[in-house]
């Protein structure tokens, strides 16, 4: 059997998003589905660190308002998810620049000095 693995902060963000959902498919049972991988995970992972309910006013044990919450980061994931957001910004920023630089060539490539010299020359300008 292949070995394959998950990365940890994107199975928590694909879980927060479940729990916080609302329509008619979040269940109790699906979301105590998702409570219980998720836990596995981040203990197994060394990267448990809690968790807040979305509304303490209906969070009574074995709800829907029990299930509906929001786990923690822990403090290595929180630097992972900095890191991330760093490169995706460093990222658009490269794109930015690369789009820049392409509109600047394609304007250095269309002006062309000579012609407006020629063309005023001959008119006597």
């Amino acid at each position: 059997m292949s070995r394959k693995t998950v990365n940890v902060l994107m199975l928590l963000e694909w879980a927060n998003k479940n729990l916080a959902r609302e329509d008619e498919f979040a269940t109790v049972d699906s979301k105590s589905s998702i409570c219980c991988m998720i836990e596995m995970v981040l203990h197994k992972s060394d990267n448990y660190a809690g968790f807040c309910f979305q509304d303490n006013d209906d969070s009574d044990c074995g709800t829907l308002g029990y299930y509906s919450r929001s786990y923690f980061y822990s403090a290595t994931m929180r630097r992972e998810a900095q890191k991330v957001t760093q490169r995706n910004k460093d990222n658009e920023f490269h794109e930015t620049c690369q789009a820049a630089e392409e509109e600047m060539a394609k304007e250095a490539d269309d002006y062309n000095p000579e012609g407006e010299w020629f063309a005023n020359a001959t008119r006597g300008v």
